[in-house]
């Protein structure tokens, strides 16, 4: 009970409203009478509670996400390398005869250390690899050296990079984090709509899944599986063209990011989309969603 209790943030206003009014009689030496007393509890009371749902809940509800699509350009190792450091420092000599502190300069120098990195280079981003993704990309594109000069190192023969640059398209998607006005409002109609009956039915019946999640792709990177079926027939047909529909979106996203999903099922009613639009919540700004309904004589 007392977890609600304290989760629940207009009990912390209420007490933060009591704190500041014990501070203000105690700092200002204050004295107030009842009815001060609850005026200035109900005035800090309620400019806390704007500030709260102003600045917090509304900003938190604006918060959404969309996925953007690319590719991998290039998969790097960085060699590790040592770095000659000079710098200066100021060391204590202690005080004088007037009592102040005395120092002096000293010139030093340091060794830092820059271990070995291996980064995925992608049209949407940067990201961190590692040396066993990196080896099984040398083997299927092969590897380019570059020779690196860093200042001040002091190492011989490493601080290089080798480079691989796929002659394929490597889907690659990300979140994207944005603000949706429209979506705000946890009482929008695009979030409740009150078809509770027929989701729970086709979601007993398999028919209706959640919106797809990352997986990990070839190389281990976020790879959007953007067709969904639930409609029983042929899965490596789907496959290969899930593969060639994720390698279009890589290719022609651009910046002006657009995501593809491809929902096939069977054996659903006319009312299927508006029950999968509630069940997605509209899924996400940039989404085009194509729904074929298969029957079992073939059509759709």
């Amino acid at each position: 009970m007392l977890d609600l209790v304290f989760v629940n943030p207009i009990f912390w206003l209420n007490i933060i409203a009591t704190v500041i009014v014990v501070i203000v009689v105690f700092i200002f030496k204050k004295q107030l009478n009842i009815l001060e007393a609850i005026i200035q509890c109900v005035v800090t009371f309620l400019v806390m509670f704007i500030v709260y749902y102003v600045g917090f809940e509304t900003n938190f509800e604006l918060h959404d996400k969309e996925v953007w699509n690319g590719n991998i350009t290039k998969f790097a190792y960085y060699e590790e390398w040592t770095e000659l450091v000079h710098y200066i420092e100021q060391v204590y000599d202690g005080k004088d005869s007037n009592g102040n502190s005395k120092y002096h300069t000293e010139y030093k120098t340091r060794y830092d250390y820059h271990g070995p990195r291996w980064e995925i280079k992608t049209t949407i981003g940067t990201y961190d690899s590692s040396k066993q993704i990196f080896k099984k990309a040398k083997e299927k594109y092969g590897s380019k050296f570059i020779n690196i000069v860093h200042s001040g190192q002091s190492s011989i023969g490493d601080g290089n990079m080798y480079e691989c640059v796929p002659n394929d398209i490597i889907p690659i998607s990300k979140w994207n984090d944005y603000i949706n006005y429209i979506r705000a409002s946890r009482f929008t109609i695009l979030k409740n709509k009150g078809n509770n009956s027929l989701i729970n039915q086709y979601i007993s019946s398999r028919k209706l899944v959640p919106y797809p999640e990352f997986q990990a792709g070839e190389f281990g990177q976020n790879y959007f599986f953007r067709v969904v079926n639930t409609s029983g027939f042929n899965k490596t047909y789907i496959t290969d063209f899930e593969k060639a529909l994720s390698c279009f979106c890589a290719q022609y996203s651009g910046p002006k990011q657009f995501n593809i999903v491809v929902y096939i099922t069977s054996g659903v009613q006319r009312s299927f989309p508006s029950i999968l639009e509630e069940y997605w919540k509209s899924a996400h700004k940039n989404d085009t969603v194509l729904i074929f309904n298969i029957n079992p004589d073939g059509g759709h």
